[in-house]
């Protein structure tokens, strides 16, 4: 059967096309999943690239945050909490 198979794939003319047709259909592909998993992969590396920075920007507000005396660190939180009816923070 695949003896058949084969030499008819490379005896007939439409034979010889539908093979060409699937090799070229076949390259399509695996280009296309080649950028797929490419793709992939930046996005990853992106998302990696802002993890890293975030911790370090993360690392240095708790560094500036640990040098503040309890009256800067008072001042300085005073911008995100909303007062209350006594008048005070």
């Amino acid at each position: 059967m695949w003896l058949a198979l084969t030499t008819w794939f490379t005896t007939s003319k439409i034979g010889r096309w539908i093979a060409a047709i699937g090799a070229a259909v076949v390259a399509v592909l695996l280009v296309l999943w080649r950028v797929y998993v490419a793709g992939k992969e930046a996005v990853r590396a992106q998302q990696e690239r802002r993890a890293l920075e975030d911790a370090r920007i993360r690392r240095d507000v708790e560094d500036e945050v640990g040098k503040m005396s309890v009256d800067q660190l008072r001042r300085s939180a005073a911008r995100w909490v909303r007062p209350n009816d006594k008048g005070g923070v």
